[in-house]
C-alpha cells in the first residue's frame, strides 16, 4: 500500500513540477527525494548494534538465519526450488496476468489521451487518484484477503477481472463516453491493484525460507518482464480489431490464468519444500 501511495503522490507532484518548471525542477525534486531516501536508510538503526556504516563496528544478529553452504550451492537451491511444479504453475499465470497488465498500462492512456481528449497533467492526476483510492480499497479487503488466503483471493481476482474485461466488450462502442471510460478504467486499476497485492501474498507463501529473499526476486523479476512483454505486444494485438481485439486478449487472458488457479496446490509445494 505504501509503494502505491507513494507512486500516486510522487506522480502528481512530478506532472505539477513539469507543467510550471519543466524537467530541470523534476531532475531536482527527484534528487532531493531520493538523497533523503539514502540519508534516512543511513542513519537509520533496525537494531541495537548494528553497523551504522560499512566501516563501523557492529555485531551480527544472532537471530539471523546464516545460509549453508557456498554460492553455488544457494544458486543450485534456488533453481530447485523454482522448477517445482507449483514454482512453475504460478510462474506461467503471474506472467498471464502481467502480460495483461503490461497492455492495460498503454491501453489506458491511449485511451484517455487520444480517445477522450485528456491532457497527459490532466490523466496522471487521475491515475494518481485512481491509484490512492485503490491502495485505500486494498487496505481495507486485507482482512478478506487473509480470510480467503492467497490462492483463493489471488484465484477470485483473476475471475473478477475476466469477467470484468467480457462484461466491458459489448460496451466498446460507447468508450468514447468519458462516463463509461471513466468508471472502465477506475475499476481496471483497482482490479489491477487487488492483483498485484494478491499475487505478492501468493508468491511469499511459495518461498522456501533459506533462499526466501532471491527466490522472491525472482518472481517479481518475472512479474516485471510480463509487463514488458504486455506493452510491447499491445501494437500487435490492437491492430486486428482495435479496442474489441485488446478486451477480448484481455478477457481471454485472464481466464486461462483462472483456470489454471484450480491446479495450484500449496500444501502439496509445503511438502516438497520440506522434503529438500
Amino acid at each position: 500500500m505504501a509503494s502505491i501511495w507513494g507512486i500516486s503522490i510522487t506522480g502528481s507532484i512530478a506532472v505539477a513540477l513539469l507543467k510550471y518548471g519543466g524537467l530541470p525542477a523534476v531532475a531536482v525534486f527527484l534528487l532531493v527525494s531520493i538523497g533523503l531516501l539514502v540519508l534516512v536508510s543511513i542513519l537509520f538503526r533496525e537494531r541495537v548494534g548494528e553497523r551504522l556504516l560499512p566501516w563501523s563496528r557492529g555485531e551480527a544478529n544472532p537471530e539471523m538465519l546464516k545460509p549453508e553452504g557456498s554460492i553455488l550451492q544457494l544458486f543450485k537451491d534456488l533453481i530447485q526450488v523454482l522448477l517445482l511444479p507449483m514454482s512453475l504453475l504460478i510462474m506461467g499465470i503471474i506472467s498471464l496476468q502481467r502480460i495483461n497488465y503490461g497492455i492495460y498500462k498503454v491501453w489506458s492512456p491511449d485511451l484517455a489521451i487520444n480517445v477522450l481528449g485528456y491532457t497527459d497533467s490532466n490523466y496522471a492526476n487521475w491515475v494518481a487518484s485512481v491509484s490512492l483510492v485503490s491502495a485505500f480499497c486494498g487496505l481495507a479487503l486485507g482482512p478478506v484477503i487473509d480470510k480467503l488466503g492467497a490462492r483463493r483471493a489471488y484465484a477470485f481476482t483473476l475471475l473478477i477481472a475476466a469477467c470484468l474485461y467480457t462484461g466491458l466488450f459489448p460496451l466498446v462502442d460507447t468508450m468514447s463516453h468519458p462516463t463509461v471510460a471513466v468508471i472502465a478504467l477506475f475499476l481496471v486499476y483497482l482490479t489491477g491493484t487487488m492483483l498485484f497485492i494478491t499475487f505478492i501474498s501468493l508468491a511469499m507463501s511459495l518461498c522456501r525460507v533459506e533462499i526466501a529473499s532471491t527466490q522472491f526476486a525472482c518472481y517479481m523479476a518475472l512479474a516485471n518482464l510480463g509487463m514488458a512483454l504486455g506493452s510491447g505486444i499491445y501494437p500487435i494485438v490492437f491492430n486486428f480489431t482495435g479496442m474489441k481485439s485488446i478486451l477480448l486478449a484481455l478477457g481471454a487472458l485472464y481466464a486461462v490464468a483462472w483456470l489454471l488457479m484450480a491446479r495450484v496446490d500449496l500444501v502439496s509445494h509445503k511438502q516438497r519444500l520440506a522434503n529438500l
